[in-house]
Order: structure tokens, then C-alpha cells, then sequence
């Protein structure tokens, strides 16, 4: 994955109406593990899932288990802020003020914080916020919970092939044939 969101890494290109990528050096590769656990806590964002998005959160070491009711309370609420585009059918990022409203958690989160976040997060969470941020400036509609959804199905696919002793590259090589959808955020996307 390609983690700098910087702008200038970026041709737009107008003719095919393709957002094309011309910087690859800040790329990134994450575990199949990491991957998995990503999409469980993102999907419990989606899915509202509280519980699971602690348990998960613990499991990945962004909670320790010891935080307080108001850090917890404020944890969950920036998730599910977080979570919605990809819940959403079509996502509007040009009206959806993330940013603002998880801005409203910040202060607990910073003050309550008993760990730092695991660290192949940081880049991850770049990247993310980068094309969240993209996207709101080019106020963006887009089907993101198709896209998470069919990705999901080839991570929990791959999980299920790993823990049946399915070969490691048999798994690596079903995920890397999916080309997953074209997505163009510009204008009028």
C-alpha cells in the first residue's frame, strides 16, 4: 500500500477520468494477520458492534484493557465515526464532517491513552485519513461499503484458507488475482 496521500502523489488523468498513482516510496506491506484484524475492528465500526470493537481493539493493542469508562466511550464513538463510509451505500464525503466530529473526542483520547497504537497502524491510519481528507475536498460520493464488503470476502476467505492449512501461496495468490473495483474520486465521481 502506498501511504504518503500527498497530492503531488497523484495524476489525475482527464481524458480516462482516472486518478493514477506516481509515487511508490512510501509503500507499505502488511501481515495477512494485520489485514484480518483491521477489517474485524472495521467491521464492528460498521456493524456498531461495541463489544467486538473493544475486544478487537484489545487484541491489536490499541486498548490494554484498563482504560476508563470516558476513554472507552470516546474510543468507540471516533471508531463508529470512522466506520461509516463504509457503511454507507453511497458515501457523500463532501457532507459528512468526520473530522469535526471525531474532534470531539479528542481530548479524552489523548489524555486516557494507555498505549500508543500498534505501530503498523500509524501508516495505515495516514493512508486513511489522507483519502478521507481527499475525498472531502473532492467532495466525493463514493460505494465504499461494496468495496469494504468484497474485500472483506477475500480477507475472511484467505483467513479460512490459512487456518485450514491451505498453502500460503495458494491464499496469497487468490487474493492477488482479485483486481477489486475501479474507484475514481474527481469530480463528478
Amino acid at each position: 500500500m502506498q501511504t504518503d496521500p500527498n497530492w503531488s502523489n497523484f495524476l489525475y488523468d482527464e481524458k480516462e477520468g482516472t486518478l493514477n498513482l506516481i509515487d511508490f516510496g512510501a509503500t507499505m506491506t502488511y501481515t495477512h494477520e494485520e489485514c484480518y484484524q483491521y477489517a474485524r475492528l472495521v467491521k464492528a465500526a460498521v456493524d456498531k458492534d461495541r463489544e467486538t470493537l473493544i475486544e478487537v481493539s484489545q487484541l491489536m493493542g490499541f486498548l490494554t484493557g484498563k482504560e476508563s469508562p470516558e476513554y472507552l466511550q470516546a474510543h468507540v464513538a471516533a471508531a463508529f465515526i470512522t466506520g461509516e463510509p463504509f457503511a454507507a451505500e453511497e458515501y457523500d464525503f463532501g457532507a459528512c464532517r468526520m473530522t469535526e466530529r471525531n474532534s470531539e473526542h479528542l481530548a479524552t483520547m489523548l489524555h486516557g491513552r494507555l498505549t500508543p497504537p500498534p505501530r503498523f497502524v500509524y501508516t495505515l491510519h495516514r493512508k486513511l485519513s489522507g483519502a478521507f481528507l481527499s475525498c472531502m475536498r473532492l467532495e466525493a460520493r463514493i460505494p465504499c461499503r461494496d468495496i469494504f464488503l468484497e474485500h472483506l470476502a477475500l480477507i475472511e476467505r484467505k483467513h479460512a484458507d490459512l487456518a485450514a492449512g491451505a498453502a500460503p501461496e495458494a491464499a496469497r495468490q487468490d487474493h492477488a488475482t482479485s483486481t477489486g473495483p475501479q474507484v475514481v474520486a474527481g469530480v463528478g465521481a
